[in-house]
């Protein structure tokens, strides 16, 4: 005879007792695992940063010590916490994940003598090392995490247009903003999760509608980057995900939000000083629309597809494309995830990457309907994909790929928790009864 469904009932006892059983909360504290996304997520915001410039002589980065710190976080937690129950397997597209990022270091086997390789390994391990390890998190972590990445990518956004407005704009005749050195495609990006963050929390709790009010305004922030192509990358997910936001929201609500943001967009726009709003235009329309300014982006795509078809299946190797240019300057790669992988691992490495989002795609029709934060978790991540089409290196993909693997993790969640039901599993057993037309297993 089959085994029985645990109990759902709404008494205290009983809900006590389900929780109890499918997270383990009484017998791990969720504090640690929370502390540990927060680290994950200090990791994702920083960039490359050499320690020379603060400690003469340590010739280090950054990322190191903060990612070994993520590590040892994680082993604590792991070794005080006793969940009652088998977590879940990791999403399958992370396989494809790290066959891409794998293909990526073999490829610096054949790159070009000029290149420094290991600082080109360096950046893919640590992207697919904080990529799996956020992930190992998340799936051990209570249901209720998610609200401390949005509150983490919320109060980063706050701090780098707090930052960028007090120093100011930038040099140049565009005076693009940008903080902390990160430079404004950088900081388009923290905007652009900001603006994400802003909807998910204010959409996920009646109390924090206010926060609504901070879309706009890490908006404009966006738009003083003068990056276009990641104001374009904003857009451009939010026309991507506007049927599933109706869907889960329905035609009024999403059409009076709309209204509501883009007046409150509009407002905030006019109180810049008209000095500022002559540089927004220039940059905005002038520059690419009167003069055909694209800063390179053409001639970048021209030179990388060259290199794809001199080096067809395996590519120049990984690197190779920014050393071939260096007679330009520094950072004169092809500022296209595409085309950057078509041009230094093939087709071979091209279709890998296809197959991996592709992969990602399968696994989030597993339902036919989804939560709040999965829908604001893929428009994040779309706008990181969108905006490395103009801008960006492999590493620069991070944001990307991690909240893709998080959203792939709450769908098969949602496929495992019945519908009405009470609970909110992160530790998900076997036999628990998957949502209909979910497709899949819940492991």
């Amino acid at each position: 005879m089959d085994a029985k469904p645990p109990s759902r009932r709404r008494s205290r006892s009983g809900r006590l007792l389900t929780q109890h059983a499918f997270v383990g909360e009484k017998s791990a504290p969720t504090s640690g695992g929370r502390f540990a996304l927060i680290i994950g997520f200090i990791l994702l915001l920083s960039g490359r940063f050499p320690l020379s410039r603060v400690f003469s002589g340590l010739d280090l980065d950054a990322r190191w010590p903060l990612f070994i710190t993520l590590v040892l976080v994680c082993g604590f937690w792991f070794a005080v916490r006793r969940p009652s129950a088998t977590p879940m397997l990791p999403p399958a597209s992370l396989v494809w994940f790290l066959l891409w990022s794998g293909w990526l270091i073999v490829s610096s086997a054949w790159s070009s003598p000029a290149v420094n390789v290991f600082a080109q390994i360096e950046d893919v391990v640590l992207l697919v090392g904080v990529v799996l390890v956020v992930d190992w998190i998340f799936r051990h972590s209570d249901s209720e995490s998610i609200a401390v990445i949005w509150w983490f990518l919320w109060a980063a956004a706050l701090v780098y247009f707090v930052a960028a407005i007090a120093s100011g704009p930038g040099d140049g005749p565009s005076g693009r903003f940008s903080a902390f050195g990160s430079g404004p495609n950088v900081f388009v990006r923290i905007m652009a999760l900001g603006v994400v963050s802003s909807f998910a929390l204010s959409l996920r709790r009646r109390r924090l509608r206010v926060l609504m009010i901070f879309a706009p305004i890490f908006g404009v922030g966006a738009l003083l980057s003068g990056s276009r192509g990641g104001v374009l990358a904003v857009v451009v997910a939010f026309v991507i995900m506007l049927i599933p936001l109706v869907r889960r929201f329905g035609v009024v609500r999403c059409m009076v939000v709309g209204s509501l943001s883009i007046g409150a967009f509009a407002l905030f726009l006019r109180l810049l000083s008209s000095s500022l709003l002559a540089s927004l235009y220039d940059r905005y329309v002038v520059q690419p629309l009167v003069e055909g300014d694209t800063s390179l982006r053409d001639f970048l795509a021209e030179q990388a597809w060259t290199m794809f078809t001199e080096n067809l299946w395996t590519g120049a190797g990984v690197g190779s494309f920014a050393s071939d240019l260096s007679y330009l300057g520094e950072g004169y790669h092809a500022h296209n995830l595409v085309l950057s992988t078509l041009a230094e691992t093939g087709i071979v490495g091209g279709g890998l990457l296809a197959v991996t989002l592709c992969s990602f795609v399968v696994s989030l029709f597993r339902l036919q309907r989804h939560s709040t934060d999965v829908l604001f978790l893929l428009m994040g991540a779309f706008v990181i994909l969108v905006a490395s089409m103009f801008s960006g290196d492999y590493y620069d993909t991070r944001f990307a790929w991690v909240l893709l693997v998080l959203s792939v993790t709450l769908v098969r969640r949602e496929a495992c928790v019945p519908l009405g039901s009470n609970t909110s599993p992160a530790i998900l057993p076997a036999q628990y009864p998957r949502r209909e037309n979910s497709g899949g297993s819940c492991a």
